[in-house]
């Protein structure tokens, strides 16, 4: 790996992180004020996972493509984990 893709996808990521928390997180907590129930586990897992591949696909390196197929069954297994526990607590009442 050169230095310069280093650099930028220091740099890439850095970026990333200060829209995250200038842009994102009020806006999350917002939502969250208002009662929009969001799940910050969704949230967080789907950033970081659009992050890391979007980085690669920057950088022409398809390696970095692994997170998103890793990252979209492991959101659907969260959500299917959490539908299954709040149908059983329905069920329960």
């Amino acid at each position: 790996m050169s230095l310069t893709f280093i650099f930028y996808s220091l740099l890439g990521i850095f970026l990333f992180a200060l829209a995250f928390f200038v842009i994102f997180w009020p806006v999350l907590l917002l939502l969250k004020h208002l009662g929009k129930g969001i799940n910050t586990r969704y949230f967080i897992t789907a950033l970081l996972t659009l992050t890391i591949s979007g980085v690669g696909v920057a950088a022409a390196d398809l390696r970095f493509l692994v997170p998103l197929v890793i990252g979209i069954p492991v959101l659907a297994l969260m959500w299917w984990g959490d539908h299954r526990a709040e149908a059983r607590q329905r069920s329960r009442q």
